[in-house]
Formats: structure tokens, sequence, C-alpha cells
């Protein structure tokens, strides 16, 4: 029998820029994945700091996209790769506010379904 750890999930954040988080933290705990000006072409150092970050990382985690497309296609990665699903946290400028939208990506290539239930994503 196994027991999983009880905590409060964790809502990962690509760059700690200047931006205002605050309203995240209603989702769970900030954790930063990079810090300061970070170099997208150097893609090892930013998977290595990514994996770090994200080392206790648990299925009930958020992802929220914002900062360099490469940080959120790392971190995407090893969401996907360890828990076959991502849980992004998108951000409305219009209510300042998050939305939260999941994809399950176990599929086959077939196609993916999106389990926050706003439609089904289909591969072209």
């Amino acid at each position: 029998m196994s027991f999983h750890r009880l905590r409060e999930p964790r809502v990962y954040i690509p760059n700690l820029g200047f931006h205002d988080y605050t309203k995240a933290q209603k989702w769970g705990k900030l954790v930063f994945l990079t810090r300061g000006t970070v170099d997208r072409f150097e893609v090892g150092k930013i998977a290595r700091s990514c994996a770090d970050a994200m080392a206790e990382a648990e299925s009930d985690d958020y992802l929220m996209i914002t900062s360099l497309s490469v940080i959120n296609s790392i971190a995407s990665g090893i969401l996907s790769r360890r828990f076959g699903r991502v849980n992004f946290l998108l951000h409305d400028p219009r209510i300042d506010d998050y939305y939260l939208r999941s994809v399950d990506l176990t599929w086959g290539i077939e196609g993916a379904e999106d389990v926050s239930g706003q439609g089904v994503l289909q591969r072209a």
C-alpha cells in the first residue's frame, strides 16, 4: 500500500521577472524555474534548471505560461513525460486572473483530449 503525501500544489513559473504573480498563489506555492536574464539558446542550462526546480513535481501541480517559449516547452516536456498530462495556468489580462487548462497527453497518434472540458484537440 502506498501513501500519497499531501501537500499544497505548486505553480511552476518559468522565470522570476517583474510581473506580479500574487493572484496565482490561490492555485498553490509559487516555484520559479529560472531567475533573471536567461539566454534562450542555452537550452541545456535551462533544462537542468527546470529539472532541478521540478524534482518534486506531482501530477496536480501547475505550469504558468509566461516568459520565454523555450522554458515553457522544456517544463511542459518534463511534466508530460513524468505524468502524461500538464495543468496550465493561463493569464487573462481582461480580468487579470488565471484560467486552468489541463491536457492529457497519454493519447496515441489519433488525438489529445483536453481534460479541462473545453473540447477535444485533434492532431492534423
